[in-house]
């Protein structure tokens, strides 16, 4: 979805439609479906612009709109906060995380799923989305 806003600086409304057709997909396939939406990272200060900025902020306070609305009582949606506390060290390039940022990205990502499964618990995990992690490339 990154993609999407970077290029051309696009609106964010046709990515956050393609995100609620596919969590609504998802929930009717499995109503006890427990999913978690990245509130997404800047690109480096050379690439946002102030109109990257503003769609890269509207796209984020959505996905916390969409988490609260798709939310059901059998299958949480919850937004999870990759933009605060990015620090432009994180990436190898323009828009790929290196090495410490894929850890700072996957250290959010286990807070989220430790928030709400215990350790003892086995759950399947299916990532959906393309990687902007450069750092672990061959």
């Amino acid at each position: 979805m990154g993609n999407d806003l970077l290029d051309g600086g696009n609106p964010p409304s046709e990515p956050i439609s393609n995100i609620v057709q596919l969590v609504e997909k998802l929930q009717t396939h499995n109503s006890n479906v427990t999913i978690f939406l990245e509130q997404i990272a800047p690109a480096n200060s050379e690439t946002m612009t102030s109109s990257l900025t503003n769609n890269i902020n509207d796209f984020n306070s959505q996905i916390v709109s969409i988490a609260d609305s798709l939310s059901t009582n059998t299958s949480k949606v919850i937004a999870l906060d990759m933009n605060s506390n990015f620090n432009e060290s994180y990436l190898a390039d323009a828009v790929h995380y290196n090495q410490a940022g894929a850890k700072f990205i996957a250290d959010i990502y286990f807070s989220g799923i430790q928030s709400e499964y215990a350790s003892s618990t086995s759950i399947n995990i299916l990532p959906l989305g393309d990687s902007r992690v450069e750092g672990n490339r061959p």
